[in-house]
């Protein structure tokens, strides 16, 4: 139950954090993928550690939020399909941080 709760934890902070970066982008600032890999890898790796929380996501979710929670949550999906797929550590990573990147368009 621990392990879910700092799952839960991290994906809310990830979400806040990708909310920051997408107003920032709305106000004109260039789209640093740098900084959503930041944000997508750690996140991924602890979905990785226990991928029954990536179908949990949809419980955290709210109205308001919702835009962000979707990219971050497609992020995850589309990384763990790819993991599933045995694709590389790498590849794992830079999906996951696309699919992020490219909801917010």
């Amino acid at each position: 139950m621990g392990e879910s709760s700092d799952f839960t934890d991290f994906y809310l902070k990830s979400v806040q954090t990708y909310k920051r970066l997408f107003k920032n982008w709305q106000a004109g600032s260039k789209v640093e993928v740098a900084m959503i890999r930041l944000i997508m890898i750690p996140l991924m790796e602890k979905a990785l550690e226990e991928p029954g929380n990536i179908l949990k996501l949809h419980h955290y979710c709210n109205k308001e939020d919702y835009v962000y929670h979707h990219a971050i949550s497609i992020g995850l999906i589309g990384g763990y399909i790819a993991y599933k797929m045995k694709c590389s550590r790498a590849d794992v990573w830079q999906i996951a941080g696309w699919q992020s990147c490219h909801q917010g368009y």
